[in-house]
């Protein structure tokens, strides 16, 4: 059991997702196995792009797989990735309310909502990533999902908090006058730029 668990964590760590997947069948296979062990096997599951069956490892796991945010977030995630954005959001939401301070589940559940064009949604969450601690550059990540979107109002006001959030930081003015430029307005772009 122990030799074919940390085959699998090394192979995992390494990137072999395969050999990870393949160390941790046969630790499962002696019948001694942690639930942990199926948390890491959905780990290589979903790097191999089968959501399903990572579904299905973090099922396995039970308890194990809920007292962790990663695992919520790679069921979210996996949830995702076949087109099951209700699944993904019960994920989120159930993750979200175990771990609430959680910065990756509200960045994730952030950006569905962009993806799913709820964009003034997203921006309502604004504040509880303040609260949550998160840095510029998720702040600038955020701001460039919504002017790929196309809903540059929205990445406009974004990033104008962003900039008031990071006053010391170049990066929200030159995000800004980007997403003024999409939106045609140059003489925003160029106050930006010449801050």
């Amino acid at each position: 059991l122990r030799y074919h668990t940390l085959r699998g964590l090394v192979a995992l760590k390494l990137g072999d997702n395969a050999g990870a997947l393949r160390g941790f069948d046969a630790a499962i296979a002696t019948g001694q196995a942690e639930p942990m062990l199926h948390v890491q096997r959905a780990q290589a599951l979903y790097g191999l792009q089968r959501p399903a069956e990572a579904i299905a490892a973090l099922d396995d796991a039970a308890e194990a797989g809920e007292s962790l945010p990663g695992a919520w977030q790679l069921r979210a995630r996996a949830h995702r990735d076949l087109g099951n954005e209700d699944g993904a959001w019960s994920a989120f939401d159930a993750g979200r309310g175990r771990f609430p301070t959680h910065l990756g589940l509200a960045e994730d559940q952030l950006l569905q909502l962009i993806d799913l064009g709820l964009t003034r949604e997203a921006l309502d969450h604004a504040p509880e990533l303040t609260t949550l601690g998160a840095d510029v550059h998720l702040w600038l990540a955020i701001g460039d999902r919504l002017r790929q979107a196309s809903a540059l109002d929205d990445a406009m006001a974004w990033l104008e908090d962003a900039r008031a959030r990071f006053p010391n930081e170049t990066g929200p003015r030159v995000a800004l006058a980007g997403a003024c430029l999409d939106a045609d307005r140059p003489l925003c772009a160029a106050t930006m730029l010449q801050e």
